[in-house]
């Protein structure tokens, strides 16, 4: 913008001239809600935004006016370079005066400056947070108490009532002596050639003051790129009292080791939590020994489920429960067996138990002569019991039974039936399942 640019001032209102239908005062709020009527607080409200068909109202032109009217009114007074008091009321709508407003004083002349935001103090009261305008600027009663008035000096030998005096055209300075006989008379100070040859010239000085400036310059130049190669090298380290933050791939040309009851956490990038895996040894309990525990910390690092690795068996323990391997699932046990032409049948099965546990075996036999079983046997080597039976001696015979093991066991279960003749078929079909403890 130029100084010569039309300002565009406000002499007149807008609207001034208007009749009084065509312009409106806003008011602060809405008279009647829902009439079309604007106020500070809604401008156009709502309903004026609705077509007529669908039950609006149409924005009235007299409030258009009346916007205009009040905008140029509070331009005009800016226009005008008038700066108002403070206002209490006004200061309190606002949520205070910023730092740096204007407000005038009482007093013609005065103005005050907001030191703070929100500012609803009052100027000139105690503690108030507003300073003069001219704060720190000399004032006539300041000066006259600080500088030796003009009227004391004088530029030729006139002593009259100066004190002290300087000759231009000779180039010494003086000043009133009184003398013995009571008389003042004017004492030479010093003269221009004296003067020259015993003190610094300005001109030496404004040389030497740009010689020191530029050597202040380059040093302090130097100082900033040392700071600033020092603080790249030293965030290049780590701090050993802690607090370091890395980024990008770290690597360590040896073992990284974390002292005891300390850990290493890893935080979620979304937030939602950590965890840290620590060594933990325990005494007794199904995590007896060594285990390196895994931890999940929710965002506000309270403690959720933890799983653990157990160096002694290998095995995962959660904090609901253990971890199955294959190994510890159900496994089949099929025996199955035919004899023909003979009185009877046998089979037999074999494992080795990977845990403690049991198994559960049915068997079923049968024989194409129908002759009924004269003897029936369950037996074996590597199992702690075994339990269950056969149903009633008939053609064909059914049975259940239970056998449990320790771990490790080498088991093997025979069965044998025995029919009362000789049959062209006969057959042993068992189907069981081992289990293994938790």
């Amino acid at each position: 913008m130029k100084s010569t640019d039309n300002r565009r001032l406000f002499d007149t209102l807008i609207g001034a001239s208007a009749a009084t239908g065509n312009i409106a005062t806003i008011p602060a709020t809405q008279g009647t809600a829902g009439d079309g009527t604007a106020s500070i607080a809604l401008a156009f409200p709502p309903e004026t935004f609705i077509a007529r068909s669908a039950g609006g109202e149409p924005p009235r032109g007299a409030d258009m006016n009346g916007f205009l009217n009040l905008l140029s009114s509070a331009v005009q007074v800016l226009q005008a370079g008038y700066f108002g008091p403070f206002d209490a009321t006004f200061a309190a709508g606002i949520g205070g005066y910023p730092a740096g407003a204007i407000v005038a004083g009482s007093a013609a002349g005065a103005f005050w400056v907001s030191t703070a935001d929100a500012n609803t103090t009052v100027p000139g009261a105690a503690g108030a947070k507003w300073k003069s305008l001219f704060d720190g600027y000399a004032t006539q009663a300041w000066a006259t108490g600080q500088f030796v008035s003009s009227t004391l000096f004088s530029d030729t030998n006139n002593l009259g009532a100066a004190y002290f005096g300087y000759r231009t055209d000779l180039g010494y300075a003086w000043m009133n002596y009184k003398n013995s006989a009571g008389a003042y008379a004017p004492v030479v100070l010093a003269d221009r050639t004296w003067v020259n040859g015993s003190f610094a010239t300005l001109s030496g000085l404004a040389s030497e003051a740009a010689a020191r400036s530029s050597a202040d310059t380059t040093l302090a130049q130097a100082i900033a790129n040392e700071t600033t190669r020092a603080e790249g090298a030293e965030a290049q380290k780590a701090n050993l009292a802690g607090g370091n933050s890395w980024s990008g791939t770290q690597n360590f040309a040896d073992d990284l080791v974390v002292a005891a009851g300390y850990k290493v956490s890893i935080a979620d990038a979304e937030g939602a939590g950590s965890l840290y895996t620590w060594p933990e040894y325990y005494t007794s309990g199904r995590l007896s020994g060594l285990n390196a525990v895994t931890h999940l910390l929710d965002s506000g690092g309270n403690a959720m489920q933890w799983f653990a690795l157990n160096g002694g068996n290998g095995r995962l323990y959660t904090s609901t429960g253990n971890v199955a391997f294959l190994s510890d699932m159900p496994q089949a046990a099929i025996m199955n067996s035919s004899n023909p032409n003979a009185t009877g049948v046998s089979g037999s099965l074999s494992f080795t138990a990977a845990h403690a546990g049991f198994l559960k075996l049915d068997i079923n036999s049968a024989n194409s002569g129908a002759h009924k079983v004269s003897s029936s046997s369950v037996s074996g080597t590597g199992y702690l019991s075994l339990g269950g039976g056969f149903n009633s001696p008939e053609d064909m015979l059914v049975g259940s039974f239970v056998i449990t093991f320790a771990a490790g066991a080498a088991v093997t279960i025979n069965a044998s039936i025995v029919y009362a003749g000789t049959s062209a078929t006969n057959y042993l079909n068992s189907t069981g399942v081992i289990v293994y403890n938790a």
